[in-house]
């Protein structure tokens, strides 16, 4: 089984040598800003803020990391990573 600890999670880490780390969900809604492919709505904002952060800590540590978000997010991950 697996062992939802923290402990067991920083242990995992400090072995991986590539990561996966997957962001964002669009929220559908009525107000908002036509996003990508005409669909109304807003990113989420702290889960891709917190991906890049664990993105650079552990790329801090010499680990090869891949970052994954859906085409409405792109565009604010991709401002917050140059930024």
């Amino acid at each position: 089984g697996v062992n939802p600890s923290l402990s067991e999670a920083v242990t995992v880490f400090k072995k991986a040598k590539h990561a996966l780390v997957i962001t964002g969900f669009f929220v559908l809604h009525q107000k908002g800003a036509e996003g990508p492919k005409g669909a109304l709505g807003g990113c989420e904002t702290d889960g891709p803020l917190g991906a890049l952060a664990v993105l650079r800590a552990l790329c801090a540590r010499g680990v090869y990391v891949s970052l994954f978000c859906d085409v409405h997010n792109g565009p604010v991950v991709k401002k917050a990573y140059d930024t």
